[in-house]
């Protein structure tokens, strides 16, 4: 063979060998996140804890690998696995929760109460939440007295760990 058979030889090698890289990537797994609040209590001015009771449905559009996910501002007392289907899986869940409390406007202050869930192990390139809106609120009855519930927002962001060189989806 020739020089330039083996450079052509060796151009397609590297392109096919590139090519069969770039097709073994996917798309991370979209998880849908609907969380329905049914009630919170405890809450602890000094140090921000509180309790929650709620609902959390995950939906695929495929099957839906085991979720193993996990609360980052605090621990899931029970865990009660109420619907498992392939593409769907519905729990209720009651935790054990803590967010910043910030007082420096009191005593016309607000604050931001949050569940925040990310997956033990998939990173944001295996795994991604996504907000499902129809499935996500505040129930009517829930009552804070001295405090005005002002409403919910439900979102998604990157959380990195440098130290690990990683990042994971959070749905807030």
């Amino acid at each position: 063979m020739n020089k330039i058979t083996i450079g052509c030889l060796i151009f397609l090698l590297v392109i096919f060998i590139s090519f069969g890289v770039f097709a073994q990537q996917t798309a991370p797994e979209q998880v849908q996140v609907g969380l329905y609040l049914l009630n919170m209590g405890k809450f602890d001015v000094a140090t921000g804890s509180f309790t929650a009771d709620f609902y959390l449905s995950l939906k695929c559009e495929k099957n839906c690998s085991e979720p193993k996910f996990e609360f980052m501002n605090g621990r899931a007392a029970t865990v009660e696995k109420m619907e498992d289907k392939p593409n769907e899986k519905f729990y209720r869940i009651q935790a054990n929760l803590n967010s910043p409390v910030d007082l420096k406007k009191f005593p016309f202050d607000s604050q931001e109460v949050q569940i925040i869930l990310e997956d033990k192990e998939k990173t944001s390139t295996e795994l991604r939440y996504v907000p499902l809106l129809a499935e996500t609120g505040i129930d009517k009855s829930i009552v804070f007295t001295g405090w005005n519930i002002d409403g919910w927002r439900a979102e998604v962001n990157e959380h990195e760990y440098p130290i690990y060189g990683e990042t994971y989806s959070q749905y807030v």
